[in-house]
């Protein structure tokens, strides 16, 4: 039974390699929410694993006492649109759904990092005022992050039948200074990320979660 790692792309996974466990994989399945689900069911398809777990970065939201440089373990994920937050337009009930992570997974993985809530996004939040926006539509979930890929790679486990859950590195909070400071401090946060998984792997409790039976 293999334990799936997967990041949107190369530099999220990248700390991994050559450290890990035997029976793990680590894949990069794509950037933002199509490609994640597309390139998330892929790999699911192909290696069938018995868990699947999304690394990577996440920015933010205002209000919520989550600071950068800081690892945060999904708790739950749900689509977000700044039109829907405004009240201009709505995700139809099954799209508007709540996903939630395998707490026996995240326990394993991430056991002392805050649970959060991650909001996907079609696009990244680059104002202020739209940070201030989902915040204030999504307050009923804080803490809150935003990250591209959470929701995607959730619904392809959902989908598959395996437990999901989602490590992920703060790296700016949300809003008109967020791209620079992702640019700056993505590559460590891949690291912190990394070591934080590799630590919950050493332990020995993911692995044994990892290679429960599938239903077939």
């Amino acid at each position: 039974m293999t334990l799936l790692l997967v990041g949107a792309f190369a530099p999220e996974i990248a700390p991994f390699h050559g450290r890990l466990p035997e029976g793990v994989e680590a894949r990069a399945v794509g950037i933002g929410l199509v490609d994640a689900a597309l390139g998330a069911a892929r790999v699911i398809a192909e290696l069938r694993p018995s868990a699947v777990v999304l690394v990577g970065s996440a920015g933010v939201l205002p209000g919520s006492r989550v600071d950068p440089l800081e690892v945060v373990a999904v708790g739950s994920t749900v689509l977000a649109d700044l039109a829907a937050a405004r009240g201009e337009a709505s995700l139809l009930p099954r799209m508007a759904e709540v996903r939630e992570t395998s707490a026996e997974l995240t326990a394993a993985l991430a056991p002392e990092a805050t649970r959060v809530c991650a909001l996907t996004t079609l696009t990244v939040t680059t104002s202020d005022e739209a940070a201030v926006a989902l915040a204030e539509a999504h307050r009923g979930h804080a803490p809150l992050v935003e990250n591209l890929e959470a929701y995607a790679v959730a619904r392809a486990a959902e989908v598959a039948g395996v437990p999901f859950a989602a490590v992920l590195g703060v790296t700016n909070r949300l809003g008109s200074r967020g791209r620079a400071d992702w640019a700056q401090h993505h590559e460590k946060v891949a690291e912190l990320v990394c070591d934080r998984v590799l630590s919950g792997l050493a332990r020995a409790v993911a692995l044994p979660l990892a290679a429960a039976p599938r239903a077939d």
